[in-house]
């Protein structure tokens, strides 16, 4: 064997441990896209969660209500206490509006934020507040979120208590005849 076999010999395998390095590192770099979108889909619902738990304190709750609803007679510090609510939530619309934008979140991670949305802008309140807060953010995000707030405006606003009243009758009928 010569000299000019030994060194082919080892660019055979400098080259194999060069694919096979490439190869791991392609799978390292797969399996760590899908760690960050987890940990990406992990913080989002922690925030919506949060934000929903908040809700349940009956003072904040009734708060919100009578801002999306739209009441005139809020406070100054109510109407600020709204706006702050409001503001929170857009700037939780225009992260995940980015994390999908940037290809960070799915497609039906998406959509269900963006359906959530179109039922939190179908309040005037909730639109109001998006049409005086709506200079803080990003050309693209305000563009989307104006489709958003037009879909919601043309579906109109959701008594959950009769839609609750419904619902609740609807199941006792069905349990009524199953």
């Amino acid at each position: 064997m010569t000299l000019s076999d030994i060194a082919a010999i080892g660019s055979l395998v400098s080259g194999m441990a060069v694919l096979a390095s490439l190869v791991y590192l392609s799978l390292q770099i797969r399996q760590n896209t899908k760690h960050s979108r987890a940990l990406i889909g992990h913080g989002r619902a922690t925030r919506v969660v949060e934000s929903n738990y908040h809700l349940t304190d009956p003072l904040l709750s009734a708060l919100v209500t009578k801002g999306r609803k739209g009441e005139e007679e809020l406070s100054e510090v109510e109407l600020n206490s709204f706006m702050a609510f409001s503001r929170a939530s857009f700037w939780n619309a225009e992260d995940t509006f980015v994390q999908y934008r940037e290809g960070l979140l799915g497609v039906a991670s998406f959509d269900s934020f963006s359906r959530a949305h179109v039922n939190f802008m179908q309040a005037p309140g909730s639109r109001a507040a998006w049409k005086l807060l709506r200079w803080n953010f990003g050309s693209d995000f305000v563009a989307f979120m104006d489709r958003i707030a037009q879909q919601g405006a043309e579906r109109g606003p959701t008594d959950y208590s009769e839609a609750w009243s419904a619902a609740l009758a609807a199941e006792r009928a069905a349990s009524a005849t199953g």
